[in-house]
């Protein structure tokens, strides 16, 4: 696990405490949020990985020109 990874869980589980103080509804509304935060988070995650492997590929293929077309 990276160190913001980490964080986020921290502060995840912080919200989720705090505001699970004002009810069920709120508490609800915060765990839907993380739910579409990691949604989001991980398409993040996979356009940046597969990104970074046609870099590489176009690198390794000596494309130089193709490489910066992917960037």
């Amino acid at each position: 696990m990276t160190p913001g990874t980490g964080i986020l869980n921290v502060t995840q589980v912080l919200d989720t405490y705090w505001v699970g103080q004002l009810g069920s509804a709120a508490l609800a509304a915060v765990t839907i949020s993380i739910t579409i935060r990691w949604v989001v988070n991980s398409l993040a995650n996979g356009l940046g990985i597969g990104g970074m492997a046609v870099v590489a590929r176009r690198i390794g293929e000596r494309n130089r020109a193709a490489a910066e077309h992917a960037t």
